[in-house]
């Protein structure tokens, strides 16, 4: 069984029965059957009978298709999966060693950082702001990038801030990409991509990289077809 929220009676969220506990920890009591509306929220509690799970859209029970066991998406399958960073970074741990394939910090960040930071928020500067970058940001960054790539560059058009490279990559991906094309991966490539691949709709071609002791460097070799 699961319990359902639906936010203006319209949107949907269906919860699976490992998150139950935490979530019903974080709501007010609401008796079976019965409607709260409290925090603006509309959320319906529904007896645990068996039955398969169904959403509320627009005041409706709606059957949803398949079962729990189909969930999550199917394309999303083997993600679950240790990757090379889980594992060295749990081996780090545990033996003391010096993890160079990730940063962790074992520093304060500089004192004006920390000032700037307590300025912000003791001026106001906490709202939402542009979903593509604070303009202040994106015009500075407009005027780095201009010199670097040798053309003028529009600060509100051609320039986006993401939270860190993985939610940039994730965003290219999902505006690029459509269901069942495929992406070239020169190997050894970073083990995120695949995955953000696979959520994008689209199939990852690795191919690998050969290192030239000779030259120094890595090359790929292109073979006619």
């Amino acid at each position: 069984a699961a319990r359902m929220c639906a936010m203006t009676s319209v949107a949907i969220v269906v919860l699976l029965p490992a998150w139950l506990p935490a979530f019903r920890a974080g709501l007010p009591a609401v008796p079976a059957g019965a409607h709260s509306s409290a925090h603006g929220f509309r959320m319906t509690a529904l007896e645990p009978t068996g039955a398969p799970p169904v959403a509320v859209q627009n005041g409706a029970a709606v059957p949803t298709v398949g079962s729990l066991a189909s969930v999550p998406a199917r394309r999303l399958e083997g993600t679950d999966r240790p990757t090379v960073w889980s594992e060295f970074a749990a081996l780090g741990v545990k033996t003391g060693a010096v993890n160079l394939g990730q940063g962790f910090p074992d520093w304060a960040p500089p004192q004006f950082v920390v000032d700037e930071a307590h300025r912000a928020l003791t001026d106001g500067f906490h709202q939402y702001t542009r979903p593509a970058g604070h303009p202040n940001l994106v015009e500075v960054l407009a005027a780095r990038y201009s010199r670097h790539l040798g053309r003028p560059l529009d600060a509100m058009s051609e320039v986006a801030t993401t939270v860190g490279a993985s939610q940039a990559l994730y965003l290219t991906l999902q505006a690029l990409l459509n269901p069942g094309e495929e992406v070239v991966l020169l190997e050894p490539a970073f083990d995120l991509y695949y995955g953000q691949i696979r959520l994008a709709g689209g199939t990852a071609v690795p191919v690998a990289l050969q290192y030239s002791a000779d030259a120094g460097e890595w090359r790929v070799e292109a073979r006619g077809g």
